[in-house]
């Protein structure tokens, strides 16, 4: 009867000389004593116990430099994570504040759009982005927008150009970069309309400030 693999194993590590380490043969270099599976990495190997030395060196195998064992990829859990930045955003202050629905800009003067101002406790660098959804009263009118840290200006006033028909929505969307001092400041984003009626539409609107140094 053909021997058992548990057969074949036991008889490898009974014929091996467990006293001088030497292989079943008892001549040659030494080896390991042949052993089982000792790690996960191990699984998908076709034999018990380390390669021989020579196994890269016969013919037809690979290089010793490109013989690689296979190995199993090892799931490790997240036990830390990394902290970033704290960050600020005026939509959840606004929702639950009721946000404004289509306000209007300042028929002649820059003024923050409402909804879109937020305060921030600033440890160092911080990225601001905002988006507001407009129409206009004129066709092809142009509208300008910007974003204030306190009141002053961060940046430029950037002018968009609004749809050709009047009255129809688009999309305004500005970021910014700013370094101020540590502190709370005050991050907005104002605006400015052309010839005609400037209109936020409904409450779609949202202003982000994030730090971007961790909080120690």
């Amino acid at each position: 009867m053909k021997p058992s693999l548990v057969d074949r194993i036991n008889a490898a590590i009974q014929a091996n000389n467990t006293t001088q380490g030497l292989i079943p043969r008892g001549k040659g270099p030494e080896f390991p004593v042949a052993r089982t599976y000792i790690s996960p990495t191990d699984v998908y190997e076709d034999e018990i116990g380390p390669d021989p030395q020579t196994h890269s060196f016969h013919p037809g195998a690979n290089r010793g430099m490109w013989s690689v064992p296979e190995q199993q990829q090892a799931s490790v859990p997240v036990t830390a994570i990394t902290s970033s930045g704290n960050s600020n955003s005026a939509a959840l202050a606004a929702i639950q504040g009721g946000i404004a629905q289509n306000p209007r800009a300042p028929a002649s003067a820059w003024a923050a759009v409402p909804s879109l101002i937020t305060n921030l406790n600033v440890k160092g660098p911080v990225v601001i982005t905002a988006n507001v959804s407009v129409r206009s009263s004129v066709a092809n009118d142009t509208a300008a927008f910007a974003i204030y840290r306190d009141g002053r200006l961060i940046g430029n006033h950037v002018t968009h150009t609004l749809p050709a028909t009047a009255s129809t929505s688009t999309l305004v969307q500005l970021s910014a970069m700013d370094n101020p001092p540590s502190g709370n400041h005050v991050y907005a984003m104002y605006w400015s309309p052309g010839t005609g009626t400037l209109v936020a539409v409904s409450n779609q609107r949202n202003l982000y400030a994030i730090n971007l140094s961790p909080q120690g």
